[in-house]
């Protein structure tokens, strides 16, 4: 995939609020966001940010939008655990979390002048699955217990459904890679490369620490195939095979890693 100049890679609500300074204030405290910038003498534009949510204060009187009349959906890990911790922050709540039938539980909280947030989470019993990506391996009924315990506990891929025979586990968001080897010279020897055959596929899974991830592997008593190494494709792994003989890599990214991929 090669760099496009033109593709989209973030966005920012624009809310409208009366008083900056209080609004300012109220995100800060109320909803937890921390402040990326603030603009103008007095301020009268200011950014806040929480996690990879990024909101945009305007005064009323820079512009001829009115104040409180933009909402934002903002997708959660936990509904409920940030709607206790809102509470407690004193946040102004709309409406109390809920389940509905399209597959969220979400609540909506105000900010000072009416603008809403509705915070929410897939709810994945009443979930309908569409455009996901699933990696499906059988396993031998014999270790089918033992697979299960190993994504669950040694990997902590939290269990979001399944059936009498299977077992469903989050992982992430992803893609497919198809990959071969380098050009090299005739004659040279293949370079050394944890990936290639005789495997015929793998799950390549980024985590946020690596270190941590490689010693609940070694307290699950999972047995590393090596340690975390960092790859010249700017990338630090770390392999296992689950009790099937499934091959895991887990990664984080390294400096320069956007330089070697699009």
């Amino acid at each position: 995939m090669t760099n496009d100049p033109t593709r989209p890679t973030e966005c920012a609500a624009v809310f409208v609020v009366r008083d900056i300074a209080a609004s300012l204030a109220y995100f800060r405290d109320a909803l937890g966001f921390d402040i990326a910038f603030t603009w103008g003498e007095p301020t009268f534009y200011v950014g806040v940010c929480r996690g990879k949510v990024t909101i945009h204060l305007q005064a009323a009187s820079q512009t001829s939008r009115p104040a409180g009349a933009s909402a934002l959906s903002v997708f959660v890990g936990n509904a409920d655990d940030l709607h206790g911790e809102l509470v407690r922050r004193g946040a102004r709540v709309l409406k109390e979390p809920a389940t509905y039938p399209y597959g969220m539980r979400d609540f909506d909280v105000s900010d000072l002048d009416g603008n809403t947030l509705i915070f929410g989470s897939p709810d994945p019993p009443m979930s309908t699955y569409r455009g996901e990506f699933r990696y499906v391996f059988h396993s031998p009924r014999e270790l089918f217990d033992a697979t299960v315990a190993f994504y669950r506990d040694a990997l902590r891929f939290p269990v979001v459904g399944g059936f009498a025979n299977g077992t469903y586990f989050q992982a992430s968001a992803g893609v497919i890679e198809v990959i071969t080897d380098p050009p090299r010279e005739p004659g040279a020897a293949a370079p050394a490369d944890p990936y290639r055959p005789p495997h015929k596929g793998w799950l390549l899974i980024e985590v946020p620490d690596l270190d941590a991830a490689y010693q609940r592997l070694i307290d699950a008593k999972s047995a590393p195939l090596w340690a975390p190494q960092d790859r010249a494709w700017r990338f630090r792994d770390v392999g296992v095979k689950d009790p099937c003989g499934n091959l895991v890599c887990l990664f984080c990214r390294l400096e320069g890693w956007e330089q070697h991929h699009g």
